[in-house]
């Protein structure tokens, strides 16, 4: 049986490869599928922190980067909330046909690099709570 630390290591080491494919898809100028690796690697480690927080070592069954947030006791709710509907959006919008076209214009090197240093600030701060 996996102890709550081998939960949360899980959810951090998926987060860490999902990390590495995206900085590899931003180097090839994948930038939708790069959008939709960042997504990922915040929601794991979102997921690391709620297991941490929570009595329960499996995180609720959504992507919404909010909802799993608001389980956790992080605190800075109000800070993210913005990003996450966008990050949330990049889920979304690279999982389904009628969105990705969307997604696609959207996704140019200025917005990625814009949103990453979000992301990055974003990453270490919840790393720095596991």
């Amino acid at each position: 049986m996996m102890k709550k630390e081998d939960h949360i290591n899980y959810w951090k080491n998926s987060a860490q490869e999902n990390w590495d494919m995206a900085l590899f898809l931003i180097d090839n100028k994948k930038y939708p599928e790069a959008l939709f690796f960042l997504n990922l690697t915040v929601e794991k480690l979102l997921k690391a922190n709620w297991v941490r927080d929570n009595f329960e070592n499996t995180p609720p069954l959504t992507h919404d980067l909010d909802k799993i947030h608001s389980d956790t006791m992080l605190g800075k709710e109000e800070e993210w909330r913005d990003f996450y509907l966008v990050a949330t959006s990049w889920n979304l919008e690279t999982r389904y046909p009628d969105y990705k076209n969307t997604l696609r214009k959207l996704a140019t090197k200025a917005y990625i690099d814009n949103h990453l240093i979000k992301i990055k600030e974003l990453r270490t701060w919840l790393l720095s709570r596991i």
